[in-house]
């Protein structure tokens, strides 16, 4: 082949303008809209000089020209070897035959035939496309399952494939040698119903379109059949004309935030008309879920006429230093509309808050010191209020302060001594544990210090603030 088939080599996308007369559109109007699109393309031979030729490039395997790649298997074998016998390839019509496109345009429609194993194709037969949860593997498509009715494909093809069933139940619509097709969850040969339309859609979402499958779609527009397959230029298109239902995106506008910081603002959208309002459902998750959030609202509502709107979440304070995070900001599941993309913010532990950033450089009385390292004062002359309690028991003397944590110049240690006169203030017999965390705020912990009384007469405990300059 002349260009490269994988990275950004070529443009692949549609001219501008190619899916105009779709915007704005759902459902039954959507589906009306890609058909006159896609419509009344050119028509190739059904063999050896039209599809044949044709998949011996649309299918030949990445760097070797000289051999195509096998639907179900993912190997490749020469282009020479199309044929009907043991060893040969053919075509698989991954829409069968006889679901309708025996005859007509549809047989030979490239966007829908592969090259496939003969004696796989055979297995495969006319079984419609569903998730199977047991069923047996095919002998000759080891990677694949079967019951009696159904046939699900390898991993890594079953969202080209889903995809090229959606092109087909569009494209078709009746009125030329081949009938209208349609999928279904019940489906029917005798009606031309093909599926299962559920598990194609979630295949669809499961399986993205990559670059080989955008370039095949641009090839056959560009060299063989002069249209395209509208659910690889815009995936979005399965559910709008499937389900019926807009699609929904949660992005992140302000991706980074701060505990207490700054807000995070994520941009909530949905495409298809917006004449009516649509209240969409919110989930949070990541490392700390809706808990990173002062206010998580469980819904937003888009009014009517609006595409999209904004929301503001203003990150939570939260003690310690857990590290970044990342969170996630999602639309909840709902009939009502489709979730396809979900919003991805880090949040930053609080910066440390140093000595002389507090103090604003001031010399500050051992009092206000002692505000500052214990309650975690907002300003050299304010206590914050945090309580320091002490319990005196027959066994025990206990000092309970909420001390600032994040500074490493600062440490708080407790004291305790055996009379007030003459006798020296010492750390021994002192254990310090980390109390209830309830309610206290970022950067610092509540403490507990406590030591024996041993039969004492007198004994006395106290806090002690030692604060060692920066730099």
């Amino acid at each position: 082949m002349a260009e490269a088939r994988i990275g950004l080599a070529l443009p692949y996308d549609p001219p501008s303008g190619y899916y105009a007369a779709a915007e704005g559109l759902m459902g039954v109007g959507l589906k009306s809209a890609l058909h006159q699109r896609i419509r009344g393309h050119r028509v190739l031979s059904y063999g050896s000089g039209g599809t044949v030729a044709a998949l011996r490039v649309l299918d030949a395997m990445p760097g070797d020209p000289t051999r195509v790649r096998l639907l179900y298997w993912g190997t490749g074998r020469s282009i020479l070897d199309y044929g009907g016998s043991v060893g040969d390839w053919n075509h698989e019509h991954v829409w069968p035959q006889a679901y309708g496109v025996d005859a007509g345009p549809g047989k030979s429609d490239v966007h829908h035939l592969r090259p496939c194993d003969v004696q796989a194709n055979g297995e495969r037969g006319s079984l419609y496309f569903a998730e199977i949860a047991s069923g047996s593997t095919p002998l000759r498509a080891p990677l694949c399952r079967m019951t009696a009715v159904a046939w699900t494909p390898r991993p890594e093809e079953k969202g080209d494939l889903a995809r090229a069933m959606f092109y087909m139940a569009v494209r078709y619509e009746g009125g030329e040698a081949t009938p209208d097709l349609e999928l279904s969850e019940t489906p029917n040969a005798g009606t031309d119903r093909f599926g299962r339309l559920s598990d194609l859609l979630r295949w669809h979402r499961e399986d993205p379109v990559n670059d080989e499958e955008r370039w095949r779609n641009h090839k056959i527009y560009t060299d063989y059949q002069f249209n395209r397959n509208p659910f690889i230029d815009d995936p979005d298109y399965a559910e709008m004309v499937f389900r019926g239902v807009p699609v929904v995106r949660v992005t992140a506008l302000q991706p980074e935030t701060t505990e207490g910081g700054e807000p995070a603002v994520v941009r909530i959208s949905r495409r298809g008309p917006v004449q009516g309002t649509l209240t969409i459902g919110l989930s949070y998750g990541g490392n700390a879920g809706a808990e990173a959030w002062q206010v998580a609202p469980a819904a937003v509502v888009i009014p009517g006429g609006m595409a999209e709107i904004d929301l503001t979440l203003i990150p939570r304070s939260q003690p310690g230093e857990q590290g970044a995070r990342t969170l996630q900001v999602a639309a909840a599941a709902n009939p009502a509309y489709a979730p396809v993309s979900a919003a991805e913010i880090t949040l930053l532990d609080a910066p440390v808050r140093g000595y002389e950033l507090w103090s604003g450089g001031q010399t500050v009385s051992p009092a206000g010191i002692l505000a500052y390292a214990i309650g975690g004062a907002s300003s050299p002359d304010r206590n914050d209020g945090a309580a320091v309690s002490h319990s005196v028991t027959a066994s025990s003397l206990t000092m309970t302060a909420i001390v600032r944590t994040n500074d490493p110049h600062l440490t708080v240690i407790g004291q305790t001594v055996g009379n007030l006169t003459g006798s020296t203030w010492t750390t021994s017999q002192v254990t310090m544990t980390p109390g209830d965390q309830t309610g206290v705020g970022e950067g610092l912990q509540r403490q507990v210090w406590s030591t024996p009384r041993d039969g004492w007469s007198e004994k006395f405990i106290r806090l002690e603030v030692i604060l060692q300059p920066s730099g």
